[in-house]
């Protein structure tokens, strides 16, 4: 069956999929509430299960208020516990100070179970920061990926490209297909093709006119990082938009998760293992 076929019938998808946009852990502050039903380790793999992802890699929820020590002790915490299911960002917060962000680095970047990098600019200060800066080098010389939050251009799309400019060895990735809107997008789409280490994940495109297919032509096939921002937003509408479009199975299995993959090739960090670690799938009509 094709990919679309698997989605139209409810059944798990059979290519590979990372999720490499989430923010697991409760939150219940501001306009986002966390049903604690959903926060379980439990929940998190029949989640995962029943829409066939093999994996997702999270920056945890407590980032928003600037916890970095907390963010990154429960990634850890999470992704041994379900190991091969979750994956962690060593997350950065300006707001804890050089001396913390630098102590925080040290402490993860050589756990294989984290892969990368989180920014939250925007909730935790703007990307000129200091701390921002340092891990962004520190990323760079591990050739690691970064993922960098940005809604509607806060903190400025200029901004997030001009830190893979001036990075080259890291891999950025732009969150939100560049902000949420499809003016956005295309502005993003003019400097990712002459930045060549900017990507650009899914998240969150139910704001932007844009259909995946549109976002293929403006961003290329091989650019685009699938991501759902589980458990923030229902992962079914941007996992829905991908499965169910009307393009071709190689490029939706290359933006579920070879894209992420090949981020991850000459990285230093963790890798991660897609051979063999999903859990029994759930019934089509769980």
């Amino acid at each position: 069956m094709t990919i679309y076929e698997e989605a139209r019938l409810g059944l798990p998808i059979s290519v590979p999929i990372i999720d490499a946009h989430s923010h697991l852990q409760s939150y219940y502050l501001h306009q986002w509430y966390v049903s604690p039903d959903s926060v379980s380790p439990e929940a998190y793999i029949d989640c995962l299960d029943r829409l066939g992802f093999d994996c997702v890699v999270t920056g945890p929820h407590d980032l928003i208020l600037g916890c970095m020590e907390s963010c990154n002790a429960y990634a850890a915490e999470i992704s041994e516990l379900l190991d091969g299911r979750v994956y962690g960002y060593i997350v950065v917060s300006p707001v804890a100070g050089m001396k913390a962000v630098k102590e925080q680095i040290r402490l993860y970047q050589d756990n294989p179970r984290f892969v990368g990098f989180g920014f939250l600019p925007g909730y935790n200060g703007q990307l000129d920061e200091p701390a921002y800066q340092y891990a962004i080098r520190v990323a760079a010389e591990l050739r690691a990926p970064v993922e960098v939050h940005t809604w509607y251009d806060n903190p400025p799309l200029r901004g997030v490209a001009r830190l893979a400019e001036e990075n080259p060895g890291a891999k950025v990735i732009c969150a939100h297909q560049g902000g949420g809107t499809a003016e956005l997008s295309d502005r993003l789409g003019e400097m990712m093709r002459e930045i060549p280490n900017l990507y650009v994940d899914n998240v969150g495109s139910l704001e932007n006119t844009y259909s995946m297919e549109e976002m293929v032509e403006v961003f290329g096939e091989d650019r685009i990082i699938f991501g759902t921002d589980i458990v923030s937003l229902d992962p079914r509408f941007d996992f829905g938009r991908l499965a169910l479009a009307p393009l071709s199975d190689d490029i939706k299995r290359k933006i579920f998760a070879d894209n992420f993959q090949r981020l991850l090739q000459d990285s230093h960090m963790g890798k991660i293992n897609l051979s063999g670690k999903r859990t029994a799938k759930c019934s089509a009509s769980s």
